[in-house]
């Protein structure tokens, strides 16, 4: 069932009710449908940007500690998200990473690969950096 569907029962429902007087502590259909139509409504909104391709969700804010391991150094460089934005170069939404090292722009499709949010999650793909390069070694 779609959202507009789903919407349009949940009217039909709060009117069919409206007049019912449940005083057997049974759940107020009428307020239960009013209180979900804005909800849905907005859920619909949303719905419609992502087919449209308009909806974006963000990895990151602004100001958020960011993790950057280098398999090369064995480092994890620490860093922080000065911005978001649409980089025409790269044809892809990037978030402006400012480090010991100076800035970066990373890509979003790179976070939870070679950017991460945690220092566990960093030292996690350090390690498996790691030993993906060992095993190239030894071959």
């Amino acid at each position: 069932m779609d959202i507009d569907t789903i919407i349009r029962q949940l009217e039909y429902e709060a009117d069919k009710h409206k007049n019912d007087r449940l005083f057997t502590g049974q759940t107020d259909i009428t307020a239960l449908c009013r209180d979900l139509i804005p909800k849905m409504k907005e859920l619909k909104r949303y719905e419609d940007l992502e087919q449209d391709g308009r909806l974006l969700e963000l990895p990151c804010n602004v100001g958020d500690v960011l993790y950057l391991p280098i398999d090369f150094q064995n480092k994890i460089y620490v860093g922080r998200c000065i911005g978001l934005e649409y980089s025409r170069i790269r044809k892809t939404w990037v978030a402006k990473v400012f480090t010991e090292e100076g800035e970066s722009y990373e890509a979003f499709d790179e976070f939870g690969k070679t950017i991460f949010l945690t220092p566990e999650s960093a030292e996690a793909a350090l390690k498996e950096m790691e030993k993906r390069r060992n095993d190239l070694s030894i071959k």
